[in-house]
């Protein structure tokens, strides 16, 4: 029977084809999961495979022509057999000791370099610092890591010559930013001194020029960690170090002039905020003050506090909860919250929702809309639509306002002053009627069916 073949997406029909790759390169003719027969109808890849017909290839081959267009294995470097597998390089360190080992020939074009000069088997590190850099010399610079070389500065003018991270064996050969290094053979100097000779050609720091912020690049550090600087003050005796200058808020109001962790002085081109700063020039100011007049364009704390419990009562009467409420704002003459004109609610008491409606709104009216029945008494919990299959099993009732709910964009006239339930009230709300969806052609209650005289609470009843 048929069966689908993943490779081609195509359902392909059973053959008794050889289980052998007819390609001669095929380096495991007879091993693979998959042997594919080409035929004129062999599209896959898009390639042209007319010139395989009558082919058999295995799922390796097939996969390489078909991504390729090619049979034809790349020409990279193999893995060398464990006898193999000796670095050649006369002068590489660990031989023997590697992740991988490559056969390199003349013709080798890796990382665009000239391979020409370079044959037999290398280590990684050997293969990769040609790639790299064309050559299979390593830098004669490294940081002293051999245990029995002491890790001191030499350099008798220097402050700290044993508290360096990296300290450098320094060769005759160098030639380390163009400078002659032969006097300093056979010293040790830290990273400080050797980076000034390096800049400056000498190692006297009266002596040397200030030198220009080197590349990250030029010297290749053996971690990511930076270098840590000595602390200036550590060459200063404890006794005779200055104390710190002492900084102090300059506001008159500030509660804690001094415990501020950042403070800001104040000069007349400061436009932080958007704010004019000029009264303020010479002044510090803790971060608190800072934030205060960056935001409100002045120092002066605001005089809202918490109201007394028997205060806290919603002004508003159409309030629906005027004692429930997270928070209770005490309205004056200085309110400007929102942008708006408080003046006509200076003295009154606002629940967090009644200040917030203002705020937003610029009035305290609420919405039209209906109400919810949350604490109502059972009696008023009932849904007043006859058809309605549980009126009192409902976690929400709403009391409907026709003449003002427009929700949905529904006429709520007929419902007017009665009770429906959380489901009759968002069928309504979607159909118009509370009967569910009107069908094609057939005239509807908005009371959900009977006479069309029925009207308002009629249907409750």
């Amino acid at each position: 029977s048929p069966f689908f073949c993943p490779y081609t997406h195509t359902n392909m029909e059973p053959t008794k084809a050889p289980r052998r790759c007819t390609f001669t390169g095929c380096l495991q003719p007879t091993t693979s999961p998959h042997f594919h027969t080409i035929d004129a109808s062999t599209k896959a890849g898009g390639r042209d495979w007319s010139s395989l017909e009558g082919y058999v290839l295995c799922n390796s081959c097939y996969q390489r022509y078909q991504t390729r267009g090619t049979l034809q294995r790349a020409d990279v470097p193999r893995p060398l057999a464990a006898a193999d597998k000796r670095c050649q390089y006369e002068g590489c360190e660990d031989p023997t000791n590697s992740s991988r080992f490559y056969q390199v020939d003349s013709g080798s074009k890796a990382g665009g370099q000239d391979w020409s000069g370079v044959s037999g088997v290398l280590c990684y590190a050997c293969y990769s610092r040609f790639k790299r850099r064309g050559t299979l010399e390593r830098s004669n610079r490294r940081p002293v890591g051999d245990l029995t070389c002491p890790k001191r500065c030499t350099y008798e003018g220097c402050e700290m010559p044993d508290e360096s991270q990296w300290f450098y064996h320094v060769d005759g050969d160098e030639t380390e930013g163009g400078l002659d290094w032969s006097l300093l053979a056979g010293s040790v100097l830290c990273d400080d001194c050797f980076h000034r000779f390096k800049a400056t050609g000498t190692l006297d720091q009266t002596a040397a020029h200030p030198r220009a912020p080197r590349p990250a690049a030029a010297v290749a550090r053996p971690s990511h960690k930076k270098r840590p600087r000595p602390n200036q003050d550590a060459k200063i005796p404890l006794a005779e170090r200055p104390e710190p200058p002492l900084q102090r808020c300059t506001h008159a109001g500030c509660e804690n002039p001094m415990s501020s962790y950042k403070f800001y002085q104040i000069d007349g081109s400061s436009r932080a905020g958007g704010k004019d700063w000029a009264e303020l020039a010479g002044n510090t100011l803790c971060n608190a003050c800072y934030r205060r007049f960056q935001k409100r364009g002045t120092l002066d704390r605001s005089n809202r506090k918490p109201l007394e419990m028997s205060k806290r009562h919603c002004s508003f009467e159409r309030c629906d909860k005027p004692d429930i409420s997270s928070r209770f704002y005490q309205i004056d003459s200085l309110t400007r919250a929102g942008g708006k004109d408080w003046n006509c609610l200076s003295g009154s008491v606002l629940c967090h929702s009644c200040y917030c409606r203002f705020r937003d709104r610029g009035t305290l009216e609420i919405p039209y809309r209906s109400h919810k029945l949350i604490d109502g008494p059972p009696s008023t919990r009932r849904c007043a639509y006859e058809g309605c299959e549980q009126p009192e099993l409902s976690p929400y009732y709403y009391q409907i306002e026709g003449c003002k709910v427009t929700t949905g964009g529904r006429d709520w006239t007929p419902l007017e002053g009665t009770v429906i339930c959380h489901t009759c009230y968002g069928r309504y709300r979607k159909y118009g009627n509370l009967g569910g969806q009107p069908k094609p052609g057939v005239p509807h209650d908005p009371a959900g069916g009977g006479p069309p005289s029925v009207a308002g609470p009629a249907w409750g009843r």
